[in-house]
């Protein structure tokens, strides 16, 4: 008689969490480390669980059941006086999924694998199997040499036999609802929703944008997978995906918390700063900001240049500028420029743009783009007049841009703005393993969700109890 041994889902949720720790990502690993580890030895009483128990947990656990074990973890420091925050900082960093650059499947190959459907000619991935449609196939050729197309689509398949069996011709409606919705040719076979991307390293992979919002005190309060290859028009979702686990939290704290400061959480929430770094210094990010009141700092462009530069500097490393620009030799101020021999380039004029993309419906005037020029009134007694570019100087921008410029000018938002060194790209460094990538297990979006969830648990879990050995 066999005995099913069900394993609970708690125990494997903290072999996760001891193997994260421990920056153990891999399933095949933590399945080892079952076996051999004497900790988890004693903590599952000698089960070994194998690698298919751990991808079912991964792949079938719901993610709002592991959305709200990571949000528990800011119930337990809302109860110590942890959960407090004047300012989030918003980043993102690419995290790496099991989905090859080499192994994907385009458009032509999709129509092929059809034709191979019809013509009953997909195989079952076992070796006789494909022998059998290779030997086919060639017949098929002897039988049409003169046709050019026909021949070239017997190429393709041909040159990759492997992937057209039938269970990657099931994923075809997945494969091309994600083509269509995204525009785009080709897709990763073993994880379709995955997006390719350039990552840190600096090569392209199928990865996703994880986005995380991390407060003053070190504590992740968001983390977000997106289908977008940049932060480019990110914070539409993080905004969201952040007031929903608030609207969770509020109710997990009436339900197991011991405090009952709802009105707080939610004030919280309404009059916290949010500072991201130039990456989301986009139209789409600012305007979104801007519509529904969240008051941010967006490190802009020109800032950034400026800041980095000053950076590289003091460290003996040569600044990067772009060739032939004008603004490497001018310093950003309020309203204006500072040049080289430390005179005023003020702003004197600002005109409206007579351009398609202010006449969208609906658009602000601090959203359409104006004409901004700068004028020096110390050319004529600069001794590099003649040298100078600066005597007028214009800039397209919008008053929502320009407005954001100045509030960099300000000492209090530029410190702000420089606490996100020390907070979140700490946060992304502590989630990546050893090598310095985040690789996350999982074939499909919902288990790789659910290992971002747990990675977050875990680190607010060790951030309670460092703050509170700070506390007393």
């Amino acid at each position: 008689m066999w005995v099913v041994l069900v394993i609970p889902r708690a125990m494997l949720l903290g072999i996760l969490l001891y193997c994260f720790k421990r920056n153990i990502r891999n399933l095949s690993d933590i399945v080892v480390e079952c076996k051999t580890n004497r900790i988890l030895r004693v903590f599952t009483r000698k089960y070994e669980p194998s690698l298919s128990t751990f991808k079912r947990f991964l792949e079938n656990s719901s993610p709002e059941i592991m959305r709200k074990v990571f949000l528990y973890t800011l119930v337990v420091l809302n109860d110590y006086e942890f959960l407090k925050f004047i300012k989030s900082f918003i980043d993102g960093t690419d995290a790496l999924v099991r989905g090859s650059r080499y192994y994907t499947i385009n458009k032509d190959v999709i129509e092929s694998m059809k034709w191979m459907k019809r013509c009953g000619l997909l195989h079952n991935n076992r070796e006789r199997s494909m022998e059998r449609t290779r030997k086919k196939l060639n017949e098929m050729r002897g039988y049409n040499e003169g046709n050019k197309e026909f021949n070239e689509m017997l190429d393709l398949i041909l040159n990759n036999l492997k992937i057209y069996n039938k269970n990657v011709y099931k994923k075809i409606p997945e494969f091309e609802a994600i083509m269509k919705e995204r525009d785009i040719n080709y897709v990763s076979i073993t994880f379709p929703s995955a997006v390719m991307m350039k990552t840190k390293k600096g090569r392209f992979d199928f990865a996703f944008n994880l986005q995380e919002i991390i407060t003053e005190n070190d504590v992740i309060i968001t983390g977000l997978l997106v289908n977008q290859p940049n932060d480019f028009k990110v914070l539409p979702f993080v905004m969201k995906e952040l007031e929903t686990n608030f609207k969770i939290l509020i109710e997990l704290q009436k339900k197991y918390g011991k405090r009952r400061n709802y009105k707080e959480l939610e004030r919280m929430l309404e009059n916290a700063r949010y500072i991201c770094d130039s990456g989301y210094f986009t139209d789409d990010n600012l305007e979104f900001m801007d519509k529904h009141g969240y008051k941010c700092i967006i490190m802009t462009k020109q800032w950034a240049k400026q800041i980095n530069n000053e950076i590289r500097n003091e460290n003996n490393i040569p600044a990067k500028n772009k060739k032939n620009s004008k603004f490497n030799h001018v310093t950003r101020v309020k309203d204006g420029f500072i040049c080289r021999r430390g005179f005023l380039i003020e702003l004197d004029e600002c005109i409206l743009v007579n351009k398609q993309k202010n006449k969208r419906e609906e658009v602000k005037d601090s959203w359409k783009e104006h004409r901004y020029i700068y004028r020096c009134e110390h050319c004529t007694t600069c001794p590099n007049s003649q040298l100078c570019n600066f005597e007028k100087v214009t800039i397209k921008t919008t008053p929502l841009k320009h407005d954001m410029d100045n509030k960099l000018c300000t000492e209090d938002v530029l410190d702000d703005y420089n606490e996100r060194f020390h907070h979140s790209e700490f946060i992304n460094g502590n989630l990546k393993g050893n090598d310095g990538t985040l690789l996350l297990p999982g074939h499909d979006k919902t288990a790789v969700n659910n290992v971002t969830n747990i990675l977050n648990t875990l680190h607010n879990i060790f951030r309670h109890k460092n703050l509170k050995g700070t506390a007393y």
